[in-house]
């Protein structure tokens, strides 16, 4: 049975070649999939960073959110083997498109900010 690390790597290859941002998607959310069943937290941060980033190129937010809250409780988790600062670009993205989101709410809204305001914090950001 081939590797299932190689499998991913195929994936990714394969989602390279796509031209439309759901196409890609996809091929990585199967790369997740075959990262979550053999457990390996590192491979499924990386891909579903790549999910964030692929759906910037679309009109809506769809699998980010799930990601996202997927990225910080796997560094809550695993505070040793990735820095938070890893994924913060990532963060203030999602953040804003949570705020065009009306299927949450205000005081989710705070929530969400409070947790990246101290998150900034804690890594020497700024608030400005």
């Amino acid at each position: 049975m081939e590797d299932y690390s190689l499998q991913i790597q195929k994936f990714l290859i394969k989602s390279e070649t796509q031209v439309q941002p759901d196409d890609k998607i996809k091929l990585i959310k199967e790369a997740i999939q075959l990262a979550d069943i053999h457990n390996d937290v590192e491979w499924g941060f990386d891909l579903r960073k790549e999910i964030i980033e692929n759906e910037k190129g679309t009109s809506r937010c769809i699998e980010g959110m799930p990601a996202l809250s997927w990225l910080l409780e796997a560094y809550d988790q695993h505070s040793g083997i990735f820095e938070e600062t890893e994924f913060m670009l990532e963060y203030k993205w999602m953040l804003m498109a949570a705020c065009r989101n009306v299927n949450i709410s205000a005081q989710q809204l705070e929530q969400i900010f409070e947790d990246y305001k101290t998150r900034l914090q804690r890594n020497g950001y700024s608030l400005h």
